[in-house]
């Protein structure tokens, strides 16, 4: 009884991390049947978790657990997240930030007008503490005297959190154990590719059906066309965020290219928050791989009509790199099939009232749901190879759909992103594919944003807390595997193979971001369903 009242609570803390002073809840209430209602004290739970100590009015509840589980419990109450107040206001204020609170508040068996408000006040007062924001914080700042727990509710809630959380550590952490015993030697003449290439290039504006921004980077002095790479961004983000990628593969012989996407790129979403323009339709961002292929034949024209294009990029040849929402983007386009009947069937359950979730990625795929469907023919012949970095891929994707893409592709996923978590958005699906070209990179202690180059104007500013640590070395290993991948597979340079190993990513890894390269792993050792 104890250990699923443990996770019922640790699940409110958990979906708060995924996201003003008045009278503290004193008691938690929730019904275990058959054995009727029963009462926690929060200041026995206060007590317990800043001394060990147990109350004689907790000791019940202590003295059915083993000494393990009511010492993990304890740690629960304390574990702080260093979550800043502003941003957590700004999640709040989103339409994203609305539907979570709408979805935790269904732990809460009071009225929605009492427990909404009042549980977003929690979290923004316990996020504000010195300590940061811990469990006890927001049991300790709910302004409600008393917090009723909707048990049934919770205990679905908890899977899930526990998957999004726990399962994550505990599959980075055996990975890094099983890498560390399979460590073998790595050539000692191996280039250094973090460092900029020898090749010339010089950068082009294009506009394309007056609205899609894109900037090329063509290859100059060159003897045959160069194989091109698209740059594809995420939502609040722009192609400057992958500039220093784009620029770095230009300097090793590629061709690049970058787009905006009108309607979910950083532009857009700070005149949205400005209240200077209405929101982008909610499916538009299904049919964005179709924005690449428009990119390609404009590129395609160029080539053939201007002197200066001509002869510079082999537009047969086309690899695909994209974050996030653009992670979805070149995982579509390269041929990953999205299956939309799928994607309603399992939104119409995760909007049932006793299903909550906290992958924050699912709200964006649910959200437009019951409008009229969108195109998903969105595949194009051209794109010969794929990486997705923190890419949304589930359920938009299902096990079919992601066995239908047969091109080379690279899925990275971080341990501390919060919004595609890696589980279901990227390590489950990586396990659906069947092509032998496939890799899956993970970052320990990497977030949504370790890619991406911060501080840049447009962007709405991300707090340093959900960035994380040292993106200049997630940024380095981005720059050595995306030019050992795009050589082996699209410039047929199979001596840049050996750095596509796992071998040679442990030899690369550095704290506080270690990283682990895969090639497979049976989908047994998730013990995740398919959630679509």
């Amino acid at each position: 009884m104890f250990s699923r009242l443990k996770v019922i609570l640790g699940s409110l803390i958990a979906a708060a991390l995924y996201t003003v002073p008045v009278q503290a809840a004193e008691q938690i209430t929730f019904w275990y049947p058959p054995f009727g209602e029963f009462e926690v004290s929060v200041d026995d739970l206060a007590v317990f978790a800043k001394e060990g100590k147990i109350t004689p009015n907790f000791s019940f509840y202590a003295q059915h657990v083993t000494p393990k589980q009511l010492q993990q419990f304890r740690e629960l109450l304390n574990q702080s997240f260093n979550v800043d107040v502003i941003f957590v206001s700004q999640l709040f204020n989103s339409r994203i930030g609305e539907r979570l609170v709408e979805q935790l508040s269904l732990l809460i068996d009071n009225p929605p007008d009492q427990s909404q408000p009042a549980l977003k006040g929690a979290i923004i007062e316990a996020a504000g503490q010195p300590q940061g924001l811990t469990l006890l914080g927001v049991l300790q700042k709910y302004p409600l005297q008393n917090l009723r727990l909707n048990t049934n509710r919770g205990i679905k809630a908890v899977d899930e959190a526990h998957d999004l959380m726990i399962k994550t550590e505990r599959f980075f952490a055996t990975l890094q154990q099983q890498a560390a015993t399979k460590a073998t030697p790595v050539a000692a003449n191996l280039a250094d590719l973090t460092q900029p290439g020898a090749q010339k290039w010089r950068k082009e504006s294009l506009t394309i059906d007056s609205s899609i921004q894109a900037v090329v980077y063509l290859p100059e002095a060159v003897k045959t066309p160069a194989p091109l790479i698209v740059i594809a961004p995420g939502l609040n983000s722009d192609y400057q965020s992958l500039l220093y990628i784009a620029e770095h593969l230009a300097s090793y012989g590629f061709g690049v290219a970058a787009l905006n996407f009108p309607g979910s790129d950083s532009q857009m979403i700070n005149d949205y928050l400005a209240g200077l323009a209405t929101p982008p339709p909610p499916n538009l961002w299904v049919e964005q791989p179709k924005k690449i292929s428009r990119l390609l034949d404009e590129i395609e024209k160029k080539s053939q009509s201007n002197p200066d294009w001509k002869g510079k990029l082999d537009l047969s040849n086309v690899g695909v790199l994209g974050q996030s929402l653009g992670g979805y983007t070149v995982t579509a386009i390269g041929g990953a099939q999205v299956n939309w009947n799928s994607l309603v069937q399992y939104c119409a359950q995760k909007n049932s009232p006793d299903q909550i979730t906290f992958n924050l990625s699912v709200l964006l795929q649910c959200k437009g749901v019951n409008d009229l469907p969108p195109s998903t023919q969105l595949s194009d012949p051209r794109i010969k190879a794929v990486i997705a970095i923190n890419p949304v891929t589930n359920p938009v994707f299902d096990s079919q759909g992601m066995q239908k893409m047969q091109v080379p592709v690279m899925l990275i996923g971080g341990s501390a992103d919060i919004f595609a978590p890696p589980i279901p958005e990227q390590i489950l699906p990586f396990s659906w594919l069947k092509s032998s070209d496939k890799y899956l990179l993970l970052v320990k202690n990497s977030t949504h944003f370790s890619f991406l180059t911060q501080g840049l104007a447009n962007a709405v500013p991300v707090p340093e807390a959900i960035l994380g640590p040292n993106p200049q070395l997630a940024q380095n290993y981005l720059k050595v595997l995306g030019v050992a991948f795009f050589k082996n597979y699209l410039s047929k340079q199979p001596e840049f193979a050996a750095y596509l190993t796992e071998s040679y990513v442990t030899q690369m890894s550095q704290e506080p971001l270690p990283a682990i390269l895969l090639k497979s792993f049976p989908e047994t050792d998730i013990a995740l369903p398919n959630p679509g």
